[in-house]
């Protein structure tokens, strides 16, 4: 049975940040991966994710980050596991920076563990784990990695969005297309920033920021960071009916700064 929180509960967050900077090398990524090896450092875009998990503290997130040998392809899956996990009253932010992958023919995502293989689990199970745990956690996606739009597109995404629905995604490209420079990971810090000094536009009278405006800054953001590089186009999770985000469930992965601070001393 799912929990119910109080009027005046305050949910526990957690946001684990999955970063991944830099790919050894090895011979034996799998034949179904579609692949160009070695695999790029990502170490220059570290300070971009060392900001996001700033902002997520000042959100009253408390932040989560696995060690390096926890990021090896064929453990990856555990920690994913572990970051969706918990209870119905609690709210999980799972942001992920790395090279990805789509496996061949079945086109899953396989993110690039630090090992330089492709995880066996998929983010496409990932997601979809998160969904189906009716007593589990709400969870938000931030997936900055190539091909992530494959997160937005799953089968029942498509067939049965709602303000219950349990996993939401923010992906940085489309299902066939790359990312490049941590520019989510940038984008989202960006609008954290942007509602905690009142610059976003908040309607003081919101206790979180809508989902519409959430998704919408950052996908500004991005479009103004590759205005002098390569196109880049954010996906997100396919729910047209979300104009103001009143949901107690969906409004709370974004809480405002103010309401976080009130819930901590409570």
């Amino acid at each position: 049975m799912t929990k119910s929180l109080g009027a005046d509960e305050q949910p526990t967050r957690t946001a684990t940040l999955i970063a991944i900077s830099d790919f050894a090398s090895s011979d034996s990524v799998t034949d179904s991966v579609e692949s160009e090896f070695p695999y790029e450092r990502l170490t220059a875009f570290m300070p971009n994710v060392n900001r996001l998990s700033v902002e997520l503290e000042v959100f009253g997130y408390t932040v989560e980050r696995p060690s390096t040998d926890a990021l090896q392809a064929n453990i990856l899956g555990n920690s994913l596991t572990t970051a969706i996990g918990g209870s119905s009253s609690e709210i999980r932010i799972v942001h992920i920076l790395s090279h990805g992958e789509r496996s061949s023919p079945s086109g899953r995502l396989l993110i690039i563990g630090s090992d330089g293989n492709p995880s066996p689990t998929s983010i496409n199970d990932i997601v979809s784990q998160a969904a189906d745990n009716d007593d589990g956690p709400l969870v938000l996606f931030i997936l900055d990695l190539c091909h992530a739009g494959v997160a937005t597109e799953l089968f029942w995404q498509l067939h049965g969005i709602s303000e219950s629905t349990k996993a939401w995604v923010i992906s940085a490209t489309s299902a066939s297309d790359s990312a490049f420079d941590a520019r989510l990971t940038r984008a989202v810090s960006l609008t954290l920033s942007a509602a905690r000094d009142g610059t976003l536009g908040l309607d003081p009278s919101e206790r979180h920021i809508p989902w519409l405006m959430f998704r919408n800054h950052i996908i500004t953001n991005v479009e103004e960071g590759a205005s002098t590089g390569l196109p880049q186009r954010v996906r997100s999770t396919p729910w047209t009916g979300l104009s103001t985000c009143r949901s107690s469930k969906t409004r709370d992965i974004r809480p405002t700064p103010r309401h976080a601070a009130n819930s901590e001393q409570t």
